[in-house]
């Protein structure tokens, strides 16, 4: 079995471990995709990995890939490959990349096309039985899954669920999927329906944080001793060994402290905007809470919601006039965003922008219901019964009980919406069936960045992603259809 891990910067700390394991236990060969210069001249010679690759370099992110080629060729070449992957636009692939979706027109076609050809050419040359991602979030990650799933060759990431620490498998980029996933036909052990049971009603009690969401940091912007000699290892990194010069990941030193100084002032300044207090009548409005952005699950999984605020605009303009919608900032995004940005959301006529640290929770509970595109609020919000609206792609779009808006032209949320509030019902045995269903068919165990959190890189969660990771090649192995997937454009409506 030929194993390849396509490992984004610090994964491959985790993901190194993991092929170690497959190596010793499984006599798996095991090959690595490397992205970030340091993580690769790291890691390059690791006896875990029988040969290794810097990504960047694969995909050629350091040259104008195909500056040579007319316009009118590269026109036929889109026609062509938007053809060949299913897809009547490649723009989605743009689109999962932060940077590169804001390239000029023909620089940002040269680039997808360019880097699709350059991954079929990796794929021609090593030809993996099964791929571990470290995630889409990129150009060449997505387009690499991309030719995987043309190709039939298992492409896999780990789903996070929204629920503790539980995660299951996807074989796309669109964090759904009817085939893999949680299989809401499987009945649950009896063992699982009281577990269920016990956490729903500890949860209804007390709320928290997703697991996983408790190990990402939000305190970006405090100055200390790590922050300054993060600085300075930075420009070492730059100037003198040269590791980051040449990456677009990574800003020159003058303009990462531009970036810097302008994050902490309008993050400052946050707190002389003039937010609205929360509606007397707070059981009368919806909950939004913004997105980051730009960000994966917005440019992708977000399908045609990029545009937050004319998001809020349509959903403003589909409830009823006594009704209103209460929008909150997400904790990683203070000081990213303009004054002006909030301003337009304060325009609004049945809109109110309230204090970045107004409770989640309490907006929760005390609300009519939540609208989110694709956020974790929407399994929280589900967990306690309430009404649930989503715009884009969510892993808990297949819970019984929420309104999903993708599949519904903008002109009809009114009547769906209202349809929805109306005729909705709490059924808690349908509830604790689809946790139960969860607790069944995931694994638990950490999945952050392992930079983030020490926990990741702890032996016994290092053995449970190897396991989870093993019985997805066993199914794969007993069933040559599992985990390939038919390439749908999902970016749309």
């Amino acid at each position: 079995m030929n194993l390849l891990f396509v490992s984004d910067l610090d994964f491959t700390i985790l993901y190194k471990e993991i092929a170690g394991l497959f190596k010793k236990k499984l006599d798996y060969k095991c090959d690595a995709l490397i992205g970030g210069r340091l993580f690769y001249e790291r890691y390059k010679n690791d006896i875990s990995f029988r040969k290794t690759w810097y990504f960047q370099e694969i995909c050629g992110e350091n040259e104008k890939i195909l500056s040579d080629m007319s316009w009118e060729k590269v026109l036929e070449e889109i026609e062509v490959y938007e053809n060949k992957y299913g897809r009547p636009t490649l723009l989605s692939a743009a689109l999962s990349d932060r940077t590169y979706c804001n390239l000029p027109r023909q620089d940002r076609a040269r680039r997808v096309i360019g880097t699709y050809k350059r991954i079929e050419s990796f794929l021609d040359e090593n030809k993996p039985d099964f791929v571990i991602s470290s995630g889409f979030e990129a150009l060449p990650h997505f387009i690499f899954s991309d030719v995987c799933q043309y190709r039939k060759i298992p492409v896999f990431y780990f789903l996070c669920t929204r629920i503790l620490n539980l995660h299951s498998s996807m074989y796309n980029q669109y964090e759904e999927s009817s085939s893999h996933g949680i299989n809401l036909n499987l009945e649950p052990s009896n063992e699982s329906l009281i577990k269920a049971e016990n956490y729903i009603e500890a949860y209804i009690k007390k709320q928290h944080k997703p697991l996983l969401e408790q190990l990402l940091p939000y305190d970006n912007y405090k100055i200390g001793f790590n922050k300054i000699y993060n600085f300075f290892r930075y420009l070492y990194r730059y100037y003198v060994t040269k590791t980051y010069a040449n990456d677009h990941a990574y800003l020159s030193p003058i303009k990462k402290i531009n970036f810097e100084i302008k994050n902490r002032i309008k993050r400052f300044s946050h707190k002389y905007l003039n937010y609205s207090n929360l509606p007397d009548d707070l059981e009368n409005w919806y909950y939004f809470p913004l997105h980051v952005q730009p960000e994966y699950t917005t440019l992708i999984a977000g399908i045609n919601a990029q545009d937050q605020i004319g998001t809020i605009i349509s959903l403003s303009n589909s409830i009823s006039l006594g009704e209103g919608i209460v929008v909150k900032e997400h904790p990683g995004m203070l000081g990213r965003r303009s004054k002006l940005y909030y301003k337009k959301i304060m325009a609004l006529p049945n809109v109110r922008l309230v204090k970045p640290s107004t409770s989640t929770f309490e907006l929760i509970r005390k609300s009519k219901g939540l609208i989110t595109i694709n956020g974790t609020a929407g399994m929280e919000a589900a967990l306690i019964g309430k009404p649930v609206i989503t715009i884009g792609n969510a892993v808990f779009n297949n819970y019984y009980n929420i309104l999903k808006l993708k599949d519904i032209p903008r002109r009809k949320w009114a009547e769906n919406i209202r349809s929805y509030t109306r005729g909705f019902k709490f059924n808690k045995t349908k509830l604790i069936k689809y946790v139960a269903q969860v607790f069944s068919q995931c694994n638990s165990f950490d999945f952050v960045e392992p930079q983030n959190s020490d926990a990741v890189i702890e032996k016994e969660n290092i053995l449970k992603i190897f396991n989870h990771i093993n019985n997805e090649i066993k199914k794969s192995i007993s069933d040559k259809n599992y985990g390939l997937q038919i390439i749908e454009n999902k970016s749309y409506i």
